[in-house]
């Protein structure tokens, strides 16, 4: 029993040891992932800056143009005819079901008077 006892004790020891190593190991990845973070929005807000010095530059640009109104017209134009385009695609997705259907029964009723639409042109033509 003293035999277990001493072997147990050694065991918690060395579990003790690991359990610390582990511990700092997960502290330095834990540094690690914040700095890392760090960095990464650092570049983040580093990239922002830059695409909104490039995106003040282009405003100016814009707005300082002496076809400015011109530009806003056409500008006009083309959102109009965007949104007209998306209302009839809305549309016409709510009516394609239904132009199917139709072109589905009159194909249908086509070929179940197949014989008499044959029949009555070879009549037309031969007589």
């Amino acid at each position: 029993m003293a035999v277990v006892v001493n072997e147990t004790r050694n065991v918690v020891t060395r579990l003790d040891k690991v359990n610390g190593s582990i511990a700092r190991h997960e502290l330095k990845i834990a540094d690690l992932g914040t700095d890392l973070a760090k960095s990464v929005a650092d570049s983040l807000l580093a990239a922002s800056k830059a695409a909104g010095l490039a995106t003040a530059v282009v405003t100016a640009h814009v707005t300082d143009c002496p076809l400015h109104a011109r530009m806003n017209s056409v500008e006009n134009y083309v959102t109009g005819k965007l949104a007209t385009t998306a209302s009839n695609s809305h549309w016409m997705n709510r009516l394609w079901p239904m132009i199917y259907a139709a072109c589905g029964i009159l194909f249908y009723l086509l070929l179940m008077n197949a014989t008499q639409i044959l029949d009555a042109i070879h009549l037309k033509h031969s007589g």
